[in-house]
């Protein structure tokens, strides 16, 4: 299996918390591995700034190796700004735990 790390935009700071739908304003990044594993809980700096913060957002992830995020929607600055990072995005709904055994079932 890939070391890829796969990022959750989060509402909260625990695999329990909703997925947001805010994929560069979102309060928290859950960062996993392909088996699950939380690695790490990154308080987005990104969440309380003004203007647009895409490219900031894109830049943090792709800082921790993130190589795909999920998010309940994607701006359209945010979609190019990952793509141009080679970041995969996938858009889901519901809790973070729920979300992440999906994607790793598409994968």
């Amino acid at each position: 299996m890939s070391t890829e790390r796969i990022a959750i935009a989060s509402k909260g700071d625990t695999r329990k918390s909703g997925v947001s739908d805010q994929a560069a304003r979102c309060p928290y990044y859950l960062i996993f591995d392909p088996s699950g594993t939380l690695l790490e809980v990154i308080v987005n700096p990104c969440s309380a700034l003004a203007g647009p913060v895409a490219q900031k957002a894109a830049r943090l992830l792709a800082e921790h190796e993130v190589k795909m995020i999920i998010a309940a929607q994607f701006g359209k600055r945010m979609a190019r700004e990952l793509e141009d990072k080679g970041i995969y995005r996938i858009c889901l709904e519901g809790k973070v735990e729920e979300s992440l055994e999906r994607a790793l079932k598409r994968s």
